[in-house]
């Protein structure tokens, strides 16, 4: 391995081997320093010219590439390579750096809103099945789903009496109440008549979902158009099954009509106005 030393160093060596042992220290001392400082004014002068490169090769494409001729025409060099020897540092001082922590703000959800009032509530009272003989409610759960009959929207509220059964010993409690009954969507507050309801106008009734909602609103109920959108898709999960056994029955017939009528749809991925499209409706004929 070769070490490359300073000429101040060389310098000072030879001294020493010619006989003469003093060692002006503070000398040597200053001498390093200067180096030092110079070797760093020429690492800075380098950063820049890199950042600037990098900033002609990878900057956005509004940018102009600049040649060198340009750049040494309209700016100067901060640290000319004549002038680093020049520089003398009276005094230093040196900067801590601190890392500032930054927090992550969570939002919280703001929760559904409320159903309205005014609609008719169906109150089902739920209670355990362990038995409660001697112990005072404490407290009560409500869950509420929004269901459809034809012609009226109501609320079917669930009330689950809470109860605290103490230990043997006393010293322990547990807590005591109903299950809920199964629910297609649990975390929703749709019910199962609403969602059927929405369904069979959508696909069935061809209503769209902005017509439904509108219907809704007559009766003071407002409802968030992705919010029901959301439910419908989710319902479309629940019934995929039958949609498997639709198709099974369809494919093993004996017999199938299909009408190939043609009609003119957009075609988004092409950016076209109107294509020939073909529309296919499947008829079945059992034989046996």
């Amino acid at each position: 391995m070769i070490f490359v030393l300073p000429v101040n160093i060389l310098q000072t060596v030879s001294h020493i081997a010619s006989g003469n042992s003093f060692i002006d220290y503070k000398i040597l001392f200053e001498q390093e320093r200067s180096h030092n400082i110079e070797l760093r004014l020429q690492i800075q002068s380098l950063q820049l010219q890199l950042a600037e490169l990098k900033k002609m090769l990878f900057g956005g494409r509004a940018e102009k590439f600049v040649t060198a001729n340009a750049t040494a025409v309209s700016q100067p060099e901060l640290f000319p390579d004549d002038k680093l020897g020049q520089i003398d540092v009276v005094k230093t001082t040196l900067v801590k750096e601190y890392q500032k922590q930054q927090t992550k703000l969570t939002v919280k959800h703001p929760g559904r809103n409320p159903l309205p009032e005014s609609l008719r509530r169906e109150v089902i009272e739920l209670m355990p099945k362990e038995d409660v003989k001697g112990l005072h409610p404490v407290g009560k759960e409500i869950t509420e789903k929004l269901e459809y009959r034809p012609g009226e929207l109501f609320v079917k509220q669930y009330v689950r009496p809470e109860y605290i059964k103490p230990s043997n010993d006393g010293l322990n409690a547990s807590r005591i109440i109903a299950s809920l009954p199964a629910m297609p969507l649990e975390k929703s507050v749709a019910g199962a008549s609403l969602l059927t309801h929405l369904l069979v106008s959508k696909f069935v009734d061809h209503l769209p979902v902005y017509r439904q909602l509108a219907i809704f609103k007559r009766q003071n109920v407002n409802i968030n158009h992705s919010m029901v959108s959301g439910w419908i898709k989710d319902a479309m999960r629940l019934i995929e099954p039958v949609y498997d056994l639709h198709c099974w029955q369809v494919l093993n017939t004996n017999y199938l009509n299909v009408d190939e009528t043609t009609i003119k749809v957009l075609d988004k991925d092409k950016n076209k106005p109107h294509i020939q499209d073909t529309i296919g409706c499947i008829t079945i004929r059992n034989e046996n």
